[in-house]
């Protein structure tokens, strides 16, 4: 009976253990560093614009291998500009309607590891990407590293039909310059763990 109870009472300890090295958690801020760029293409060239501002959070498991629980970044539609053109930024800015849809924002729904290649890791992830009021579930391949300062870096892409946002791809001269309404958006987040876990 005694052998029992210490079998039985090892369990339980252990089940303590794994409950409390699940729930250990530490939150992770977006740092200015990161970039996101988007990549499309006309009848007349190829084009690219830049995120010029980022910020968001994420909330990660600790565990060897990160697991990722909660992400949410934030990009400020009118900060998405061409360094180029302003007149492109304008049509830009318009196709957006920045007044009206002043956010454009990403949450994660869930992260899946995958096979990682080398010192990084591989994440299949899906989430809410919600771009000029409206809202679509994404799924993107996602790659990670470690720093030795605990900082993490995501980067990878995903290939967007803009339409299926109801936007507008941009045309100018009169009709003579128009975008195609695919593009392919290209992200390199670091975060940083907040100095306050």
């Amino acid at each position: 009976m005694k052998k029992m109870l210490t079998h039985a009472g090892r369990l339980v300890l252990m089940t303590f253990l794994f409950i409390g090295a699940a729930s250990a958690q530490t939150t992770y801020t977006i740092s200015p560093e990161s970039s996101m760029r988007i990549e499309g293409t006309s009848n007349k060239s190829d084009w690219t614009v830049y995120a010029k501002q980022l910020s968001g959070t994420l909330t990660l498991a600790d565990a060897e291998t990160p697991v990722l629980q909660q992400v949410q970044v934030t990009i400020p539609a009118n900060q998405v500009v061409s360094d180029k053109s302003v007149i492109m930024d304008k049509n830009m800015h318009n196709a957006l309607e920045v007044e009206a849809f002043p956010e454009i924002t990403y949450t994660l729904i869930e992260a899946v590891p995958a096979n990682g290649d080398g010192d990084g890791f591989v994440l299949d992830t899906r989430g809410n990407l919600t771009l000029h009021g409206v809202t679509n579930e994404i799924a993107m391949q996602v790659q990670g590293t470690r720093a030795d300062d605990g900082s993490l870096r995501f980067t990878g892409s995903h290939e967007l039909d803009m339409t299926a946002y109801g936007i507008k791809p941009p045309v100018a001269m009169f009709g003579a310059w128009r975008v195609a309404k695919d593009v392919v958006v290209h992200f390199d987040l670091v975060a940083t763990p907040d100095t306050a876990n």
